[in-house]
């Protein structure tokens, strides 16, 4: 046989089985191609104490004709047509099974395992907030956190004398704050404003008293913690001679002036201040400074109809960044 002919066969043949090969395994012959299913875990990494959300979302069937069993440590504990979604509290290490029989009894089934952190950061920022503030103070540029590691398998989470704690900013070790008994750390930040990964790895060590009642070390950890950083803001308010300052509501541009005199109080919120007393405080005027250095200014009403705009500036001397100014429009009209 010749050297053309062999090739002219060679080909026949490769031609034949490419057509035999797609008509076996054509993409209507794959069952699980029909049936796609997507699944939605919230939060992605729960703790201990969370409330998770599982949830099934099918493409090709409806979910309404699909039969759902979840099965948490193998007990059945939710089932019925279109329950794709379960909801349960995470309080130690758990695998749930799901069994999905759809409208065209094609099975599919799904395990999820969840271990959560038994060891988690509690983070302070060290900001100033005005009188009667709800809500946590958040941490600004050049503003300090002070983190706390909490171990939540010890019976009292908040005796970890005799644990050892290894600090990381990013990926530098802390080794100076770092050690046995350092379940606190500082993190001072710096001008760039970052918003670094704090870590914590702990060790359990047992002292001696302890190991001669036979009690064993708590078991081993790490946890990651990422602190969002948020500007400096300012926070005004009226000032009333009867009921002092009304912390209740907040002052807002424009302000309407119709009372012959007022005070308003300006506070700074999310500076790293120990108290009001330590911010420097500037007053303008439609441009023109005022001389007083105090958080409050008051000023009267000399006719109607007229809008004036008012600028106080709050810096922090010891910091670059840490400096806000807020404009307010007075306004005289009749509201």
């Amino acid at each position: 046989m010749s050297f053309f002919s062999k090739i002219f066969l060679l080909l026949i043949f490769m031609f034949s089985f490419s057509i035999n090969t797609s008509a076996a395994t054509g993409p209507e012959d794959l069952p699980e191609l029909k049936e796609k299913v997507y699944y939605n875990v919230s939060p992605e990494r729960p703790n201990v104490g969370d409330n998770v959300q599982l949830e099934a979302e099918m493409y090709g069937t409806n979910v309404k004709d699909a039969n759902f069993v979840w099965k948490m440590a193998g007990k059945t504990f939710k089932e019925g047509v279109g329950a794709n979604r379960v909801n349960f509290t995470l309080s130690e290490k758990t695998k749930v099974d799901l069994t999905i029989t759809t409208g065209s009894d094609v099975i599919i089934q799904k395990s999820f395992e969840f271990d959560p952190k038994k060891i988690i950061i509690i983070w302070e920022s060290k900001t100033y907030t005005p009188p009667f503030y709800k809500g946590k103070p958040l941490y600004s540029k050049e503003s300090s956190l002070i983190l706390n590691a909490i171990n939540l398998d010890q019976e009292n989470p908040l005796t970890n004398v005799y644990n050892n704690y290894t600090w990381k900013v990013d990926t530098t070790v802390k080794g100076n704050e770092s050690g046995v008994g350092y379940s606190s750390y500082v993190y001072q930040g710096d001008i760039l404003g970052l918003e670094p990964l704090l870590t914590v790895s702990m060790t359990g060590i047992v002292s001696a008293k302890d190991k001669a009642i036979g009690r064993t070390a708590a078991r081993g950890g790490q946890s990651l913690l990422r602190v969002q950083s948020f500007p400096t803001e300012i926070m005004s308010y009226e000032k009333s001679p009867l009921l002092g300052v009304l912390f209740n509501k907040m002052l807002r541009s424009p302000y309407y002036l119709n009372q012959s005199e007022t005070t308003l109080v300006s506070y700074p919120a999310y500076y790293a201040f120990s108290s009001s007393l330590s911010g420097l405080y500037e007053w303008y005027i439609n441009d023109v400074k005022i001389n007083t250095s105090l958080n409050e200014l008051s000023f009267k009403k000399k006719k109607d109809n007229e809008q004036s705009r008012l600028t106080i500036s709050i810096k922090n001397d010891a910091s670059i960044l840490q400096s806000r100014d807020a404009t307010y429009v007075i306004d005289t009209n009749r509201k």
